[in-house]
């Protein structure tokens, strides 16, 4: 998203910073590298696009994410957790569920070198 986020605290910490919003790989085809895959695309992206860090939230409780995220280069920002919202539907209507997030931010000014296998 290179829009603005809709919370207060991430457009007063992170205004121009895109985000990386909602990035999920089907639980059967986890640990193949496609996670890795996608961010890196993504990062590219960002970069091509003249931008010099991408934000993603996640929520507490994915463990899993937070290691992926943590072993590409993103760290946690020092501003605490964040309030949020996901949408899902419920009754045939969209609706927004809470979600509070942990923000991680990376700077994306160096390259990093793809990893070969």
């Amino acid at each position: 998203m290179f829009e603005d986020a809709e919370e207060a605290e991430l457009r007063k910490h992170l205004s121009g910073v895109p985000l990386l919003n909602r990035l999920r790989v089907v639980e059967r085809l986890r640990n193949q590298r496609i996670g890795t895959a996608l961010v890196r695309a993504a990062e590219q992206v960002v970069r091509e696009r003249g931008h010099a860090q991408l934000a993603l939230g996640i929520g507490l409780d994915n463990a899993d994410a937070e290691r992926l995220y943590l072993r590409l280069g993103f760290a946690e920002w020092p501003h605490g957790l964040v309030d949020t919202y996901y949408m899902v539907f419920k009754d045939e209507r969209e609706v927004r569920e809470p979600e509070l997030c942990r923000i991680l931010v990376k700077e994306l000014n160096q390259e990093m070198p793809l990893k070969r296998d």
